[in-house]
Protein backbone atom coordinates (compact mmCIF):
# COMPACT_ATOMS: atom_id res chain seq x y z
CA UNK A 1 0.00 0.00 0.00
CA UNK A 2 1.36 3.40 -0.95
CA UNK A 3 1.49 6.07 1.72
CA UNK A 4 -0.70 8.23 -0.52
CA UNK A 5 -3.48 5.65 -0.46
CA UNK A 6 -6.10 5.19 2.21
CA UNK A 7 -6.17 2.31 4.63
CA UNK A 8 -9.12 -0.05 4.21
CA UNK A 9 -10.87 -1.47 7.27
CA UNK A 10 -13.92 -3.68 7.69
CA UNK A 11 -16.57 -2.40 10.10
CA UNK A 12 -19.61 -4.36 11.29
CA UNK A 13 -22.76 -3.51 13.22
CA UNK A 14 -22.84 -4.28 16.93
CA UNK A 15 -26.31 -5.83 16.56
CA UNK A 16 -26.45 -9.41 15.25
CA UNK A 17 -29.28 -11.31 13.60
CA UNK A 18 -30.45 -14.86 12.94
CA UNK A 19 -29.16 -18.26 13.99
CA UNK A 20 -25.68 -17.48 12.71
CA UNK A 21 -25.36 -14.33 14.83
CA UNK A 22 -24.34 -12.49 11.67
CA UNK A 23 -24.00 -8.71 11.89
CA UNK A 24 -26.90 -6.73 10.45
CA UNK A 25 -24.41 -5.12 8.10
CA UNK A 26 -20.73 -5.14 7.21
CA UNK A 27 -18.95 -2.40 5.27
CA UNK A 28 -15.50 -1.92 3.79
CA UNK A 29 -14.47 1.65 4.59
CA UNK A 30 -11.32 3.74 4.51
CA UNK A 31 -9.54 6.02 6.97
CA UNK A 32 -7.11 8.77 6.04
CA UNK A 33 -3.40 8.63 6.66
CA UNK A 34 -1.90 11.68 8.33
CA UNK A 35 0.67 12.11 5.55
CA UNK A 36 -1.79 11.49 2.72
CA UNK A 37 -1.76 14.03 -0.08
CA UNK A 38 -5.21 15.59 -0.36
CA UNK A 39 -6.56 14.59 -3.79
CA UNK A 40 -10.28 14.67 -3.00
CA UNK A 41 -12.70 17.50 -2.39
CA UNK A 42 -11.69 20.30 0.03
CA UNK A 43 -14.28 18.94 2.48
CA UNK A 44 -11.92 16.01 3.10
CA UNK A 45 -9.80 18.42 5.13
CA UNK A 46 -12.57 18.39 7.76
CA UNK A 47 -11.02 15.39 9.52
CA UNK A 48 -8.73 12.69 8.16
CA UNK A 49 -6.73 11.17 11.00
CA UNK A 50 -5.18 7.76 11.13
CA UNK A 51 -6.81 5.46 13.66
CA UNK A 52 -6.11 6.43 17.28
CA UNK A 53 -6.38 4.37 20.46
CA UNK A 54 -9.15 5.71 22.70
CA UNK A 55 -9.04 2.94 25.37
CA UNK A 56 -6.64 0.10 26.05
CA UNK A 57 -6.33 -2.93 28.32
CA UNK A 58 -4.86 -2.21 31.72
CA UNK A 59 -2.92 -5.49 31.84
CA UNK A 60 0.09 -5.52 29.47
CA UNK A 61 1.18 -8.50 27.35
CA UNK A 62 3.65 -9.24 24.55
CA UNK A 63 3.57 -8.34 20.86
CA UNK A 64 5.73 -9.77 18.07
CA UNK A 65 7.50 -7.37 15.69
CA UNK A 66 8.81 -8.75 12.36
CA UNK A 67 11.93 -7.06 11.03
CA UNK A 68 12.86 -7.22 7.34
CA UNK A 69 15.93 -6.46 5.27
CA UNK A 70 15.60 -6.05 1.49
CA UNK A 71 12.10 -7.44 1.68
CA UNK A 72 13.03 -10.62 3.54
CA UNK A 73 12.22 -11.39 7.20
CA UNK A 74 15.36 -11.59 9.29
CA UNK A 75 14.19 -11.54 12.89
CA UNK A 76 11.17 -11.57 15.15
CA UNK A 77 11.44 -9.46 18.29
CA UNK A 78 8.99 -9.79 21.15
CA UNK A 79 8.21 -6.74 23.25
CA UNK A 80 6.57 -6.75 26.67
CA UNK A 81 4.41 -3.95 27.99
CA UNK A 82 2.01 -3.90 25.02
CA UNK A 83 -1.51 -2.79 25.98
CA UNK A 84 -4.17 -4.24 23.66
CA UNK A 85 -6.42 -1.54 22.12
CA UNK A 86 -10.06 -1.88 23.21
CA UNK A 87 -11.57 1.18 21.53
CA UNK A 88 -10.24 2.96 18.46
CA UNK A 89 -11.23 6.41 17.24
CA UNK A 90 -11.28 6.95 13.51
CA UNK A 91 -12.83 9.12 10.82
CA UNK A 92 -14.17 6.82 8.10
CA UNK A 93 -15.94 7.02 4.76
CA UNK A 94 -16.52 5.01 1.61
CA UNK A 95 -13.68 4.59 -0.88
CA UNK A 96 -13.64 7.19 -3.65
CA UNK A 97 -12.26 6.53 -7.16
CA UNK A 98 -10.02 9.59 -6.72
CA UNK A 99 -8.27 7.92 -3.78
CA UNK A 100 -6.27 5.62 -6.03
CA UNK A 101 -5.71 1.93 -5.35
CA UNK A 102 -7.97 -0.40 -3.45
CA UNK A 103 -11.38 -1.74 -4.31
CA UNK A 104 -14.56 0.33 -4.22
CA UNK A 105 -16.35 0.22 -0.88
CA UNK A 106 -19.29 -2.15 -0.54
CA UNK A 107 -22.04 -2.73 2.00
CA UNK A 108 -23.10 -6.29 2.84
CA UNK A 109 -26.46 -6.95 4.51
CA UNK A 110 -27.40 -10.14 6.35
CA UNK A 111 -30.80 -11.63 7.27
CA UNK A 112 -30.72 -14.80 9.32
CA UNK A 113 -30.85 -18.05 7.32
CA UNK A 114 -32.53 -19.39 4.20
CA UNK A 115 -32.84 -23.05 3.22
CA UNK A 116 -31.38 -24.05 -0.14
CA UNK A 117 -32.29 -27.01 -2.37
CA UNK A 118 -28.83 -28.53 -1.93
CA UNK A 119 -29.33 -31.33 0.59
CA UNK A 120 -31.45 -29.04 2.73
CA UNK A 121 -28.37 -27.04 3.73
CA UNK A 122 -28.82 -23.62 5.32
CA UNK A 123 -26.82 -20.58 4.28
CA UNK A 124 -26.83 -16.94 5.41
CA UNK A 125 -29.03 -14.74 3.23
CA UNK A 126 -26.95 -11.78 2.09
CA UNK A 127 -27.10 -8.84 -0.28
CA UNK A 128 -24.26 -6.57 -1.35
CA UNK A 129 -24.22 -3.08 -2.86
CA UNK A 130 -21.71 -0.42 -3.78
CA UNK A 131 -21.17 2.69 -1.64
CA UNK A 132 -20.38 6.31 -2.39
CA UNK A 133 -18.77 8.71 0.06
CA UNK A 134 -20.87 11.75 -0.78
CA UNK A 135 -23.43 13.37 -3.03
CA UNK A 136 -21.52 16.00 -5.06
CA UNK A 137 -24.46 18.38 -4.55
CA UNK A 138 -24.28 17.91 -0.74
CA UNK A 139 -22.00 20.10 1.39
CA UNK A 140 -21.87 17.62 4.28
CA UNK A 141 -18.30 16.40 4.99
CA UNK A 142 -17.77 12.81 3.84
CA UNK A 143 -15.92 11.67 6.97
CA UNK A 144 -17.81 10.29 9.97
CA UNK A 145 -16.10 10.20 13.36
CA UNK A 146 -16.73 6.90 15.15
CA UNK A 147 -15.54 4.63 17.94
CA UNK A 148 -14.61 1.08 16.91
CA UNK A 149 -13.90 -2.07 18.94
CA UNK A 150 -11.44 -4.56 17.34
CA UNK A 151 -12.93 -8.06 17.17
CA UNK A 152 -9.58 -9.76 17.63
CA UNK A 153 -6.40 -8.66 19.39
CA UNK A 154 -3.47 -7.28 17.39
CA UNK A 155 -0.69 -9.74 18.24
CA UNK A 156 2.04 -8.95 15.72
CA UNK A 157 3.44 -6.11 13.63
CA UNK A 158 5.13 -6.28 10.22
CA UNK A 159 5.65 -3.22 8.03
CA UNK A 160 2.36 -1.82 9.24
CA UNK A 161 -0.25 -2.81 11.80
CA UNK A 162 -3.04 -4.68 10.04
CA UNK A 163 -6.40 -3.70 11.44
CA UNK A 164 -8.72 -6.59 12.37
CA UNK A 165 -12.45 -6.42 11.74
CA UNK A 166 -14.04 -3.82 13.99
CA UNK A 167 -17.47 -3.40 15.55
CA UNK A 168 -19.09 0.03 15.40
CA UNK A 169 -19.61 0.93 19.06
CA UNK A 170 -20.50 4.61 18.81
CA UNK A 171 -21.28 7.17 16.13
CA UNK A 172 -22.87 6.82 12.71
CA UNK A 173 -21.39 6.47 9.22
CA UNK A 174 -23.22 8.62 6.69
CA UNK A 175 -22.98 7.13 3.21
CA UNK A 176 -24.87 6.42 -0.03
CA UNK A 177 -25.80 2.89 -1.14
CA UNK A 178 -26.55 1.85 -4.74
CA UNK A 179 -30.28 1.18 -5.12
CA UNK A 180 -30.12 -1.13 -8.16
CA UNK A 181 -28.31 -3.77 -6.06
CA UNK A 182 -30.95 -3.69 -3.31
CA UNK A 183 -34.31 -3.38 -5.10
CA UNK A 184 -35.52 -6.75 -3.84
CA UNK A 185 -33.87 -6.42 -0.44
CA UNK A 186 -35.62 -3.16 0.48
CA UNK A 187 -38.69 -3.67 -1.71
CA UNK A 188 -37.86 -0.51 -3.64
CA UNK A 189 -40.44 0.81 -6.08
CA UNK A 190 -39.87 1.83 -9.70
CA UNK A 191 -39.63 5.61 -9.11
CA UNK A 192 -35.88 6.30 -9.25
CA UNK A 193 -36.04 9.66 -7.46
CA UNK A 194 -38.51 8.81 -4.67
CA UNK A 195 -38.97 5.04 -4.59
CA UNK A 196 -41.33 3.33 -2.19
CA UNK A 197 -39.56 1.27 0.47
CA UNK A 198 -40.57 -2.11 1.88
CA UNK A 199 -43.28 -2.57 -0.73
CA UNK A 200 -45.74 -0.23 -2.50
CA UNK A 201 -48.29 -0.44 0.35
CA UNK A 202 -45.86 0.66 3.09
CA UNK A 203 -46.56 4.37 2.57
CA UNK A 204 -42.82 5.05 2.88
CA UNK A 205 -40.80 6.84 0.21
CA UNK A 206 -37.13 7.75 0.20
CA UNK A 207 -35.42 10.54 -1.69
CA UNK A 208 -32.51 9.18 -3.73
CA UNK A 209 -29.47 11.02 -5.07
CA UNK A 210 -28.14 10.70 -8.61
CA UNK A 211 -24.37 10.21 -8.41
CA UNK A 212 -22.33 9.56 -11.57
CA UNK A 213 -25.54 8.68 -13.39
CA UNK A 214 -26.65 6.06 -10.84
CA UNK A 215 -29.32 6.16 -8.13
CA UNK A 216 -28.08 6.04 -4.53
CA UNK A 217 -30.04 5.87 -1.29
CA UNK A 218 -28.79 8.00 1.66
CA UNK A 219 -28.27 5.78 4.70
CA UNK A 220 -26.69 5.96 8.15
CA UNK A 221 -24.79 2.91 9.38
CA UNK A 222 -25.30 2.76 13.16
CA UNK A 223 -24.39 0.15 15.80
CA UNK A 224 -27.99 -1.15 15.90
CA UNK A 225 -28.54 -1.38 12.12
CA UNK A 226 -29.49 1.09 9.37
CA UNK A 227 -31.20 4.48 9.51
CA UNK A 228 -33.04 5.92 6.49
CA UNK A 229 -34.56 9.30 5.73
CA UNK A 230 -38.08 8.55 4.55
CA UNK A 231 -41.36 10.38 3.93
CA UNK A 232 -44.53 9.02 5.51
CA UNK A 233 -48.13 9.78 4.68
CA UNK A 234 -49.77 12.05 7.24
CA UNK A 235 -51.63 9.75 9.71
CA UNK A 236 -53.96 12.66 10.58
CA UNK A 237 -55.00 14.05 7.19
CA UNK A 238 -56.95 17.29 7.06
CA UNK A 239 -57.97 19.82 4.47
CA UNK A 240 -54.73 21.73 4.98
CA UNK A 241 -52.24 18.87 5.25
CA UNK A 242 -51.76 15.72 3.24
CA UNK A 243 -48.20 14.58 4.05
Amino acid sequence: MSLTQLRTIVVESRAVIGETNSPVWSASLVVGLLNRECVGAPLDLFRAPAVRVAAQAGQPNEIAAHREEQGHPVKIDRFKGYHTPLLIEAAVRAQDPKDGGGDASRLTLYAGRITTALAGASMPAVASAGLKARDPKDNTPAYSQVLLAPQTAIEEVTKQIDMPKCVLESGAVRTFVATHDLKTWFGLGADAKKPSMFGPKSGMTAGCASIDGESFLPVMLVPEGLVFEITLANPFPSENAST
